[in-house]
């Protein structure tokens, strides 16, 4: 016995001696985590592996977000105290690294967005989920990780406050009060881009007011320099706002109960100020408003999932995206929080493994080793390859085309012309939020005084004189470009080399190359190829044309278009010949209303110069009626077929020198009108 022992003791010792000569060594296996041990304090530690058990898996954290609630259950004042010591995190996104047993539903690889039930956790390379009681839902590839990770608690929180607004009236007026964090932006871009309401913003210093107003709100209030309640009765004739949603606390709640009107809504989803407000029932009996909390873990699970799908959904489809403000690594964890109590950051951050700094702030943590970007990049599929950085999805075909007849030859426009196309071709661009602070940086001013500017009838120069003098049909390029491209990292560099490039020089863009044009929502056809391709791509639809002038040209187009299919169905088109575009109008409107169940979108032909409008004395504000009307009778027809909360487009085209300002003039009323939908002015020229 005594012989074997020591051979074995013999043989694992020459085996130890071999590992260690040839450089191996043996580890446990760790990760590293963000713990507190006692409140307030936060440390970087390495931790041991944990496997996980039944029904559970364990994620490799790409992502996590820094919340308030993240802060204060770090001090130790949350309504929910962990025992000592735990990791902090509610929201995180990253992959599946290992499923325990009885897991069916996920499989290691899966990209997931987690929101931890106990709110711990996320602070953490490593994190064991429970699939009972974690809401966990599928991350599509085309959303990054810092992005997922900011969405969970501001935009779940948001969304449920308006939902509750959404099922009483659309079009609402809603007030967002915040002194940092990443719900108010959240709510801002949900109340904007899904629920078609006027926003009005208001914080507590001007950088922060700048900041709300890139966002594309109606209005900013500085509410330490000005009166809050009598801003808001000032700007809504004394009506007050429809609902009010309160980030901060303190005794900006108690106010911001008199900002709303009798019968409406005022949420309060946080306390950024650090005091939890109180109320009097008198002041309910007094102002008649609905006063709510929202807190997303007395959601059920299910619930929340449908929720955080809905939500990513939308991203993916691009009609909304998060403002990260800051990226952390992990092990930079204190100086997260550090700066967050200073007050340097406003929106959210993210730590990489990565942090994002605050719903609080809008911020990101990055867990990766490496070099922190300023900028997300989208992850795309293992198997594919993104040398070029993705401009997202195009969005979707128009709904309503209207087209104004009369070509023209774009190099025989005059500087003036040319400036007037940039002001009308512009404005549409910030109808999605998604681009405007870009194009608020590049053109030197924020939404708010543009919007100013140009209701007031100035020509806007500051465009062409920040890009270099280019010819009309490479601005028309770059603006149409802008229509289409979504994210900040593929808009910025393309206005920045224009501006760069001497007038001499053709523009050479690999964006603008990548753009798919068959497939771009606000394409603009060259060609009668072009457009037949385009249009044997997509559903069917109607066009409703008027061509009074040149029949031939009317019946060419006639026969062209009887003669296409799209997708194996035939086009049914229909020529209107008008004589006063009023009247053309109404025959429009019946058609609209009996084609529009049937049609994927419609197309308005109206053929009208500006000097044949002026003739007829068809004023600016006729025309904006007209785009409005259809743009109203289409929202009743989402609203009676219960899809409003559908997204459309309508495009207006037109005649660039001659009809340029009526219904330029029309389609950034129409943008102001309607921020929620994105109404474009397109110079037409493919139909001569």
């Amino acid at each position: 016995m005594g012989s074997c022992k020591r051979s074995k003791i013999n043989r694992f010792s020459r085996l130890f001696q071999s590992a260690v000569a040839s450089g191996t060594r043996f580890a446990k296996r760790s990760h590293h985590a963000a713990v507190v041990s006692e409140y307030g304090k936060i440390e970087f530690r390495e931790m041991k592996d944990n496997s996980p058990r039944e029904d559970e898996i364990l994620i490799d954290v790409e992502s996590v977000g820094v919340n308030p609630a993240d802060m204060r259950m770090i001090n130790g004042t949350y309504h929910l105290k962990p025992r000592l010591p735990f990791v902090p995190g509610f929201e995180l996104a990253g992959n599946v690294k290992a499923v325990g047993k009885g897991v069916k539903k996920w499989k290691e690889g899966d990209r997931v967005v987690v929101l931890r039930s106990n709110g711990t956790g996320g602070f953490s390379e490593d994190c064991i989920v429970d699939t009972n009681v974690d809401v966990i839902v599928p991350l599509p590839f085309s959303i990054d990780y810092e992005t997922a990770a900011a969405v969970s608690i501001a935009y779940g929180t948001s969304y449920l406050a308006l939902e509750k607004m959404a099922k009483d009236r659309e079009g609402a007026n809603v007030l967002v009060l915040s002194s940092r964090g990443m719900i108010a932006f959240a709510a801002i871009d949900l109340a904007h881009n899904l629920f078609k309401a006027h926003v009005i913003a208001a914080s507590d210093d001007e950088q922060k007011v700048d900041k709300l107003r890139e966002t594309g709100v109606s209005k900013t209030i500085n509410y330490k320099k000005e009166k809050l309640i009598d801003t808001i009765h000032k700007s809504t004739m004394n009506h007050g706002v429809d609902v009010a949603i309160d980030t901060v606390g303190g005794s900006l709640f108690t106010q911001a109960l008199d900002c709303v009107r009798p019968g409406g809504s005022l949420f309060s989803l946080g306390f950024t100020s650090g005091e939890i407000p109180t109320i009097n029932l008198l002041d309910l009996h007094r102002t008649q408003v609905s006063v709510s909390g929202i807190w997303l873990g007395a959601h059920p699970k299910k619930d929340m999932e449908k929720v955080m799908e809905m939500l990513l959904d939308l991203f993916d489809q691009q009609f909304l995206q998060a403002r990260i403000e800051a990226k952390y690594s992990l092990k930079d964890i204190n100086k997260c929080i550090q700066d967050i109590n200073d007050n340097k950051l406003f929106g959210k951050m993210s730590d990489d493994e990565s942090i994002l700094g605050d719903a609080l702030c809008d911020l990101t943590i990055e867990l990766d080793d490496g070099i922190v970007d300023n900028e997300c990049t989208p992850h795309s599929p293992p198997s594919s390859s993104h040398l070029i950085p993705s401009i997202g999805a195009p969005r979707r075909p128009s709904d309503v085309v209207i087209f104004v007849d009369e070509s023209i030859v774009v190099h025989s426009l005059s500087s003036e012309a040319k400036a007037m196309v940039v002001n009308q071709m512009q404005l549409p661009g910030y109808s999605s939020m998604k681009n405007s602070d870009a194009l608020g940086a590049a053109m030197g001013f924020g939404q708010d005084e543009l919007m100013s500017q140009s209701r007031q009838g100035g020509i806007i120069y500051s465009l062409m004189t920040r890009i270099a003098k280019r010819p009309l049909n490479d601005l028309l390029k770059a603006l149409v470009t802008i229509s289409r491209v979504d994210t900040l990292s593929s808009l910025r560099p393309y206005l920045l080399q224009m501006r760069n490039v001497p007038p001499s020089k053709p523009v050479q863009n690999q964006y603008f190359d990548s753009i798919d044009f068959t497939s771009s929502a606000s394409y603009i056809p060259q060609s009668t190829e072009d457009l037949k391709r385009v249009i044997e791509e997509r559903r069917k639809f109607f066009l409703l044309v008027h061509y009074e002038k040149d029949k031939k040209e009317r019946s060419t187009f006639k026969h062209f278009l009887k003669n296409v299919k799209a997708k194996g169905e035939e086009m049914e088109v229909e020529i209107v010949d008008v004589k006063n575009t009023l009247n053309g109008e109404e025959h429009v409107m019946r058609r609209l209303q009996q084609l529009y169940s049937a049609a994927h979108f419609v197309i308005v032909c109206v053929s009208e110069s500006y000097r044949e409008l002026v003739n007829r004395k068809l004023r600016v504000d006729q025309m904006e009626d007209m785009i409005a009307n259809i743009h109203d009778w289409i929202m009743g027809e989402h609203m009676s077929t219960g899809q409003q909360n559908r997204r459309f487009r309508i495009v207006v085209m037109g005649d660039c020198d001659q009809s340029v300002l009526p219904l330029g003039w029309a389609a950034s009323f129409l943008w102001y009108r309607f921020p929620s939908n994105w109404v474009d002015f397109v110079n037409r020229t493919f139909l001569v």
